[in-house]
């Protein structure tokens, strides 16, 4: 019974943390569409000033896309290691449904 409730956990965690990591994919490429389109516009000169000032701030201004590049890099492997963890628990429900079979 204990391998069935950790089954069932092991497989609810792991989807959520899937749709999570899918979410986070989602909002990361909707920035980087976002800073693109922002870049494609006329170009402007930043100052020094200005850029100093923007690293004190926590939002970066659009058009810089290394945050979401690396939250869409994370995403993917988090999402990748989720779906493995959902094979794993799919190969012990399958070894639990040979034992009890036998």
């Amino acid at each position: 019974m204990s391998a069935l409730i950790g089954y069932v956990s092991m497989m609810n965690a792991s989807v959520q943390g899937v749709q999570r990591e899918f979410t986070r994919a989602a909002k990361a490429g909707a920035a980087i569409a976002r800073a693109g389109a922002a870049a494609s516009q006329d170009p402007v000169t930043i100052s020094k000033e200005a850029l100093g000032l923007a690293g004190e701030e926590d939002d970066a201004p659009v058009g810089w896309i290394e945050k979401p590049l690396v939250d869409l890099r994370i995403a993917k492997y988090s999402a990748i290691a989720n779906m493995k963890v959902i094979r794993t628990a799919d190969d012990m429900a399958r070894e639990l449904t040979d034992l009890v079979s036998r």
